[in-house]
């Protein structure tokens, strides 16, 4: 059998169709036609599930661009000498969960709309993080900390991040939760979920009040590069066979240092970089990404 040099996988958003998807679907028509265009050949389609395909092809090019048809699906393309990922690295904030955690915090607080403005010209990539998160922390000072026990108590899980979690520890690959938001959430999100590691900055807390200032040095953007690295030496193996996936400016290191970077409904800026996005289904798209049928799953 002819082992294809790359992939494109597409995934379909459920209410988009009924039943299953035709072999002769115009989005899949389009996607042959994009890969003639670039001069593919040897094209193999394989059917990952009712509603996700692999589009096998041999192809001596780089990646080229699928933003034609992302309007319609979820979709990304790679080589096939690395979809067997050992290590599995997330943002946790509009990634993992249904909430920037900071902002949330702030609303309780009645801080909301000066905390959420400087959140997203951090996660657009306009000002810098690391400066951003000290000047929003700086906000809460002199407020209770129990703001963030009512926000855990509260706490939304993306749709299929539980899925997803047991299918990559059935698989054997290592799962590392990496946020710039604070340990104390992180640490809740990762045991509930199974996560291998946990990374985050710590805030301080002074009987029960937020000091306004953070301890240690903070998990920024370059950090979670660092991260993803130090796990790929500490398992052997290299950011060819990892999985990086963000929303944020702040994620944009990690995901352009993996082989398979992936936006999760993310910011202007990342999906800019990322030859993987997730807009349109739910996040078990990531293991439609590596090649995983829907039989290969954990129940």
């Amino acid at each position: 059998m002819t082992k294809r040099t790359h992939f494109i996988t597409i995934v379909y958003p459920q209410n988009n169709f009924s039943g299953e998807v035709p072999i002769t679907d115009k989005i899949i028509t389009n996607t042959l036609e994009l890969i003639n265009n670039h001069n593919g050949k040897d094209v193999q389609i394989t059917r990952l599930s009712d509603n996700a395909f692999d589009i096998l092809f041999n192809y001596k090019g780089g990646v080229f661009e699928l933003d034609e048809i992302r309007h319609y699906v979820d979709c990304g393309i790679g080589k096939t000498n690395s979809r067997d990922k050992k290590i599995f690295i997330s943002d946790m904030d509009s990634t993992i969960i249904a909430h920037e955690t900071l902002n949330d915090v702030a609303e309780h607080l009645g801080l909301k709309e000066q905390v959420a403005k400087i959140t997203d010209l951090a996660m657009s990539g306009k000002i810098n993080f690391e400066s951003s998160l000290k000047q929003r922390v700086k906000l809460l000072s002199g407020k209770s900390a129990q703001a963030f026990d009512i926000i855990h108590s509260n706490l939304i899980i993306h749709q299929g991040v539980e899925t997803t979690l047991k299918t990559l520890k059935k698989h054997n690959v290592k799962t590392a939760l990496v946020s710039g938001g604070f340990d104390i959430t992180v640490k809740l999100v990762a045991e509930k979920l199974g996560f291998d590691y946990t990374y985050a900055n710590t805030i301080e807390f002074d009987n029960g009040i937020i000091t306004g200032n953070l301890i240690g040095d903070i998990l920024g953007q370059e950090a979670k590069k660092q991260i993803l690295l130090s796990l790929c030496e500490k398992y052997n193996t290299t950011p060819k066979n990892s999985i990086a996936i963000g929303d944020g400016a702040n994620d944009l290191d990690m995901i352009n240092c993996s082989d398979m970077g992936i936006a999760y409904v993310g910011k202007p800026i990342v999906r800019k970089d990322a030859d993987f996005q997730i807009n349109l289904t739910d996040f078990t798209t990531v293991l439609y990404f590596m090649g995983l049928k829907k039989s290969d799953w954990a129940s």
